[in-house]
């Protein structure tokens, strides 16, 4: 009887280990999900830079070849600012495909974290939940237990075997 309590006890410490283990598992895929949203971040930055000094070097180049063919009108041509358009439309496109891919993965980063959070959460239920079968499981076992130590129905068989106080014999006057 004594093993059933003992293996109640490492079940429930079992529990609250596991249960602990699965919070703090859940609290490093938090952590670990935020930081690879700032690193993807902190690429987008570097991507933003990139496209201004690709737009910065194909404005240049236009520039240079309206010089080259000056006779055509120069920085005053049609073809300089059909050029100058095209470059900032391909950069603008670029930059809004940009800011919409880091939308879509913070999102993506945001639903993980959750996902990380709500699995440690049902983790931690699910092994309360044993915890409360194997209870169950040993409730005739720890009755017994409590009928042998504090006395009940079968007290002074359990006095005889030397378990509890025997209630008549407790109860009698030893004068008497």
């Amino acid at each position: 009887m004594c093993i059933t309590a003992i293996a109640l006890a490492l079940t429930a410490a079992g529990t609250a280990y596991g249960a602990y283990n699965q919070h703090e598992a859940a609290g490093a895929s938090k952590k670990a999900e935020n930081l690879r949203e700032e690193q993807m971040k902190l690429d987008a930055e570097r991507q933003r830079r990139k496209q201004i000094r690709d737009m910065l070097a194909a404005s240049a180049t236009a520039l240079s070849n309206v010089s080259n063919n000056a006779g055509s009108g120069g920085l005053d041509s049609s073809a300089f600012a059909g050029a100058q358009g095209q470059i900032t439309n391909v950069f603008g496109n670029n930059q809004n495909d940009l800011s919409q891919a880091v939308r879509i993965g913070s999102g993506i980063f945001q639903a993980n974290a959750a996902q990380a959070e709500a699995q440690g959460q049902a983790a931690i239920g699910g092994a309360i939940a044993s915890m409360g079968k194997d209870i169950f499981a040993a409730g005739p076992k720890l009755t017994n237990i409590g009928q042998t130590i504090f006395g009940g129905e079968n007290a002074s068989v359990n006095a005889k075997r030397g378990f509890g106080i025997d209630p008549i014999e407790y109860s009698r006057n030893p004068n008497d």
